[in-house]
């Protein structure tokens, strides 16, 4: 073949009809300067004439620096070229590695993804995270393109270290596993990439809240040699290829698991999981695919922003980022159909199986008794309040009648009208083949309804909701197992029920385990076919209400936990025959609620309770309403819940005070003033899902409130013996986006101000807001409004200003409403203000804000941290999940000041011993760690309760041992107490620990012949309960009992003080619903001469000054979860040497 000249080809590159695939013969791999994910290439000189002479290097360099340009540039010109011919898909913009960047030889993911989509492509082979984040090209492509998608790529040359994994991997040890040939080193790798990509999600989420970011782990590659896997193991004296391939699978789920953890916290990121997807033979090197890997990596892509795509198509709902707007759009572009007249029309299936065929069940036929009546009563049911129903018996319950049945209800029904589905029958599982669950485990498993010749899975059900318009009420009422939600598998039958005991051999609802697997085995094929008709939308994307596609109202009223049976009778099943006691014909009154609530007590086995799975929920009344009720026609104005409406403001909000009492409110003011910030725990004890919504509440980034102040429930709900007393709930997780906007409008207000501010009312759910006479559609409904007061303004004077920042500033869009004694503001989407002669006043002429902060955004955002107040608190939010990462792994650690001392080790020397990420209740040290209940942790004594794990108890321990260490590394404990405070109580932020009030802080002296024991016992019955309070008075009298020389205490002693005084903490830890609460006492004392045995040492008739301070901390374990393996990793010796433990006999 004929050789042609650089500039020959540079001619080629140059012109956009010449494929790149057409210039891979012009180049070679030049092994020596590329980098792991960076590809580098050089002339080919076997058809390409090298020049030759001085300026020889500077023409070659000058081709390749052409062609990488010129690659970049016809990816763009093909972006314009699709939108300028009229394209109508989401606008895409790309940022990556040479996973989305391959030069010349291969057909990247983006190649592939160009096809059918206008991809704006920034992505360069060998792109390090740090680079992107730092450049943010980002940012400014998506602005330009007004791009709608963005695809992050990259991390790989992290994991691999740049070439240099040899220092990261132990050497050859036939005793190690894979996952412990990887150095601590290596999680520092992982820490540097996921902070980076922490960066790039905050910054789109600020910037661009409508944006959804797609990222993806890497699949499992294949160690052969190269200088990026094998030959680093190879070093390290690795040479079994099974192993080096299993380390490599250990590095990869290491990184794919962070990734994945990190998306979790951020709204609009999704990450993909490509494990799996690239077989073995479609790997072009040890690090990336060949073409056809690579079209399945794209095709994946392609799967999510297909989804992405039809949920921004109208009539489906929008979906958008944390800050609110989908809600906004939908209300605009859907509001809440009503019937103009008539009766709305009830459609209801009735499905009762007492066999399956054992045909398809490999022999099993799932006898049950009581199926068919279920059936057939709950049939009655439905037809006595006006549904017309059918009714599927055993055999001709088979999948296709069923589906055939749902479908025909979703065509026929419209806005107003209900469709009612009861099951009767066994539950099952099968494989998910579709790999839509977010399990970070191996067992991945779809729920299913036992039909007579098939199961169908939940995804499915869910994709049949998809069918049904918007305002279609979907009522479902399994009795089976895995009904709560459909979503998990229970461990145990009932021991009683109805308060009787069980026979042993009760008869359950459930598919047993060992048919499981024969079934779904004998059936595969079939199965896996299936899959392909229920798409790959994930469950956790099904079933949020940021991004879920189904539009109608779906409400799961099942007949137990996921993880319990449903119990089969003579007559009913347990659920079902409880339920039409409860029902008796029609006599109940009560809501959805109320009405689970009778037949669990109806039930009353602490082994089967009923639930109420509310996520899907998009009308809030559905749930208040009387069970299986036609909702009568309604006439009048067509408004949806606290949607934009152009109907005056008086009848949007109406005159109802339902405020907090001014007691409160001063409290709440007077803690802010003292920099102590409004913590309330009864939300943390007592709902389910605070942990998720204190998470998206963290995200928005609010300087100036907690996530608690959100969660106020109004003056009615908490006047004791009042008409609305304990009526309020807390918000449903399908409005919790709409409150984004407003919370960031209300904390810039704040800081414009230069005064706390304190909420008076949030949400109000539909019964507690007619209970209290608020308007028919209220905004607090929606959980878009918020009512609040703040310190040294009038009402009225606050509302003013609140007009500045919206009319003058253009700040918000949305509803003022001036009241006498408080303040009002919503973000409906349009411009409300009430009463009309407020409405209509001119507003000064100067502004009665303070100057915004330099930097400071003029529309809603993230705006920068806070200056740390210097008062010893927990500060009232805790950094983003990236930012507490680069946080700890950058914190030191103060050395110990004593040696091991002569204790016994602790049982928690080493750390809890999990297996299959469970406690493991067999191992040696388990049984110590289980009966542990009080231990010296260096500086502070900690105590148990009983009701901890020793999951729980490590987390404690270790958490308060990491912030003690980082504070005695910054300052002396002693002579900078304040300060040394400060930086233990940030520490404990990081960590996870929030405060639920203010501190008791005291400066006072000890006279006569006192000792601390009892000062730490009066400190703490200040806020300790009784159970955290007996511990502490029994770890102090086993303390008590020892010698000076016993090890535990000579450790206390050199861990507390020193030869002008002390610093330490007593806890009390105990289990409080999802959170660990506990009991803090602080500590701080002077004097001149070093004492032995401090806590019980008599100070005679000398004069002791000493601090203290009492409060009550909570430790959230899922936000602690997030670092805990950076805590063990830091504190590996020092909790060796640091942490004894105390018999308390």
């Amino acid at each position: 073949m004929a050789r042609i000249s650089v500039e020959q080809l540079m001619s080629q590159m140059a012109d956009p009809n010449v494929a790149e695939e057409d210039l891979a013969k012009y180049f070679i791999l030049d092994e020596e300067r590329s980098g792991a994910f960076n590809p580098m290439f050089e002339l080919n000189p076997k058809t390409v004439e090298i020049p030759e002479g001085p300026d020889a290097r500077a023409r070659t360099a000058a081709a390749m620096n052409f062609f990488n340009w010129a690659s970049r540039a016809k990816r763009q010109g093909k972006f314009k070229d699709k939108v300028n011919a009229g394209y109508t898909g989401p606008i895409i913009v790309s940022e990556g590695d040479s996973w989305f960047q391959y030069p010349v030889r291969l057909h990247d993911t983006i190649d592939y993804l160009m096809k059918p989509y206008a991809v704006f492509s920034l992505g360069a082979a060998g792109d390090l995270l740090k680079r992107m984040a730092d450049k943010q090209e980002y940012l400014k492509a998506l602005e330009e393109q007004k791009g709608e998608i963005l695809l992050l790529s990259g991390g790989g040359n992290d994991l691999v270290a740049g070439g240099a994994l040899a220092s990261h991997l132990e050497k050859y040890d036939p005793a190690l596993k894979p996952a412990d040939y990887l150095l601590p080193s290596f999680q520092t790798l992982l820490d540097d990439a996921i902070h980076n990509y922490g960066r790039m999600f905050r910054d789109v989420q600020q910037h661009f809240p409508h944006v959804s970011v797609l990222c993806h782990g890497y699949d499992y590659p294949i160690p052969d040699g190269g200088r990026w896997l094998g030959a680093p193991m190879e070093e390290q004296e690795i040479l079994d290829k099974k192993l080096q391939r299993a380390i490599a699978v250990e590095m990869m789920d290491a990184f794919n698991r962070r990734l994945r953890r990190l998306t979790r916290s951020v709204p609009n990121a999704t990450y993909l999981d490509c494990r799996g997807l690239v077989k073995d033979k479609h790997w072009h090197d040890e690090l990336h695919p060949d073409n056809t890997g690579y079209a399945e990596v794209a095709r994946k892509f392609q799967k999510e922003i297909k989804k992405i795509e039809a949920d921004r198509i109208s009539p489906a709902p929008i979906v958008s980022g944390p800050f609110g707007l989908a809600s906004d759009l939908e209300a605009d572009i859907h509001p809440t159909p009503v019937i103009a007249g008539g009766t709305p029309k009830g459609m209801s299936l009735h499905v009762g199986l007492n066999l399956v065929d054992p045909a398809h069940y490999d022999g099993w036929d799932g006898k049950l008794a009581a199926c068919e009546a279920d059936a057939l009563d709950m049939e009655a049911l439905a037809e006595a309040e006006g549904f017309t129903p059918t009714r599927l018996l055993t055999a001709d319950a088979t999948r296709q009648n069923v589906v055939d049945q749902i479908e025909q209800a979703a065509a026929e029904l419209k806005a107003g009208d209900m469709f009612l589905l009861t099951v009767s029958g066994h539950g099952g599982r099968v494989p998910d083949f579709n790999q839509d669950e977010d399990h970070d485990g191996d067992d991945k498993m779809d729920e299913t309804l036992c039909l007579f010749d098939f199961q169908i899975a939940d995804d499915e059900l869910y994709m049949l909701w998809t069918k049904f318009q918007a305002g279609v009420r979907v009522l479902v009422v399994p009795d089976t197992c895995h009904s709560g939600s459909m979503i998990r598998f229970g461990p145990g039958a009932p021991t009683t029920l109805f308060g009787r005991p069980m026979s042993p051999n009760p008869n359950v609802r459930a598919m047993p385990l060992y048919i499981e697997e024969r079934v779904w085995r004998a059936n595969e094929a079939a199965y896996r076919e299936a899959s392909k008709s229920y798409s790959a939308l994930k469950e956790s994307v099904m079933t949020s209400p940021l991004s879920s596609p189904i539009q109608a109202s779906v409400l799961n009223l099942g007949a137990c936990k996921d993880t319990q049976f449903a119990m089969d009778g003579p007559r009913n099943g347990a659920f079902t025959g409880a339920l039409l006691k409860v029902w008796a014909d029609g006599a109940f009154k009560g809501d959805y609620r109320s009405f689970r609530a009778a037949i669990d007590e109806e039930i009353d086995s602490d082994s089967q309770n009923p639930q109420l799975f509310e996520t899907l929920l998009k009308e809030p009344n559905f749930v208040t309403d009387r069970p299986f009720t036609l909702l009568p026609a309604r006439g009048g104005r067509t408004t949806s819940i606290g949607g934009p409406t152009h109907a005056s403001a008086e009848d949007e909000e109406g005159d109802e005070n339902d405020q907090i009492p001014d007691s409160e409110v001063r409290a709440i003011l007077d803690a802010k003033a003292r920099g102590a910030g409004f913590r309330d725990s009864t939300a943390a004890l007592n709902w389910p899902d605070y942990a998720k919504f204190d998470k998206f509440m963290r995200s928005l980034g609010l300087r100036n409130f907690s996530t608690d102040e959100f969660l106020i429930l109004g003056g009615g709900h908490s006047t004791p013996g009042g008409a609305c007393q304990g009526k309020n709930l807390y918000p449903p997780r399908n409005l919790w986006t709409n409150i984004a906007k407003t919370a960031q409008v209300i904390d810039h207000l704040r800081d414009r101000l230069g005064k706390p501010i304190a909420i008076t009312n949030a949400y109000r759910g539909p019964a507690y807001n007619k209970c209290i006479g608020g308007a028919t559609s209220s905004q607090h409904m929606a959980f878009r409004a918020l009512d609040f007061k703040v310190s040294g303004m009038d009402a009225p004077q606050v509302a003013t200003a609140l007009r500045w920042l919206r009319d003058k500033e253009g700040f918000f869009t949305g509803g003022i409403g001036r009241y006498n004694s408080f303040t009002h503001i919503d973000t409906r989407g349009t411009n409300a203000t009430w009463p009309p002669a407020f409405r209509d006043d001119a507003l000064p002429s100067k502004s009665p804000l303070l100057p915004k902060k330099p930097g400071a955004s003029s529309k809603p955002s993230t705006p920068s941290k806070p200056d740390k107040p210097q008062t010893s608190r927990i500060p009232d939010k805790i950094p983003a999940l990236a930012d507490r990462i680069a946080i700890l792994i950058s914190t030191i650690l103060a050395k110990t000041r004593s040696a091991p001392g002569d204790f016994t080790p602790s049982a928690f020397a080493e750390p809890t011993t999990r297996s299959a990420g469970q406690f493991d209740p067999d191992t040696t040290s388990a049984t110590a760690q289980q009966a542990l209940q009080s231990a010296v942790n260096a500086s502070s004594v900690i105590s148990f309760v009983e009701n901890l794990t020793p999951q729980q108890k490590e987390d404690v321990l270790l958490s308060t041992l990491f912030a003690q260490r980082a504070a005695d590394a910054a300052f002396d404990p002693v002579k900078d107490r304040a300060a040394w405070f400060v930086k233990y109580m940030e520490m404990l932020s990081v960590l996870g620990w929030s405060r639920e009030a203010a501190p008791v802080e005291a400066s006072q002296k000890m006279k006569g012949n006192g000792s601390f024991d009892q000062v730490i016992l009066a400190t703490l019955a200040q806020v300790a309960t009784g159970n955290q309070f007996r511990i502490v008075e029994s770890a102090i009298e086993a303390l008590r009992g020892l010698t000076q020389d016993d090890g535990k205490i000579k450790l206390f002693d050199f861990e507390t003080s020193s030869s002008t005084g002390g610093n330490f903490q007593i806890g009390s830890a105990e289990a409080a619903g999802h959170v660990i609460s506990m009991a803090l006492g602080a500590f701080n004392f002077t004097f001149k001469d070093r004492k032995q045995n401090v806590l019980f040492v008599s100070w005679g008739k000398n004069e002791l000054d000493y601090w203290l301070s009492a409060q009550k901390l909570t430790l959230s374990p899922d936000i602690y979860a997030d670092v805990r393996d950076i805590v063990r990793d830091k504190l590996a010796d020092t909790r060796k040497a640091l942490i004894a433990d105390i018999d308390l006999g």
